[in-house]
């Protein structure tokens, strides 16, 4: 339901970061970095159940600083109640791609067919209130 992708470059393809629901009702956030070839490979930075995440908003803040052996990722998913569901802080990342004009976000429901994503399913997703912000000091708190 969420990528960072990079845009240009022989290594545009498979995207850096993915959140991604699957069958076994959770939802991983992925990373692939340049020692992995494909998304297959992807290393899973955390996992939350998705009974967790159904059926309410979700209060998202993702930052990381882009860097081929330095990169940062850090996310946090809170409830409507303010409660923290989920909580990764990983340094020392690739972070970004060889080649590549820049790195992007990308949200939405991806329909590639992999059975462990249950996609026979009809699903809906709403996303509300986004804000990129450039810089250590983010100006955005959307709510």
């Amino acid at each position: 339901i969420h990528q960072i992708k990079a845009h240009g470059g022989k290594f545009s393809d498979p995207p850096l970061i993915t959140f991604t629901p699957v069958a076994n009702g959770k939802m991983e956030v992925r990373y692939v970095g340049d020692q992995q070839k494909d998304a297959s490979q992807s290393i899973t930075l955390g996992t939350v159940p998705l009974a967790a995440l159904q059926g309410q908003w979700i209060q998202a803040r993702e930052e990381i600083t882009f860097s081929n052996t330095q990169g940062h990722y850090a996310l946090t998913l809170r409830n409507q109640k303010n409660e923290l569901v989920l909580t990764i802080e990983k340094r020392d990342l690739a972070l970004w791609r060889t080649g590549a004009d820049h790195m992007r976000p990308k949200w939405g429901i991806y329909r590639k067919h992999n059975a462990a994503l249950n996609q026979d399913v009809a699903d809906t997703v709403y996303f509300a209130n986004l804000a990129i912000t450039r810089g250590s000091q983010p100006s955005s708190n959307c709510q």
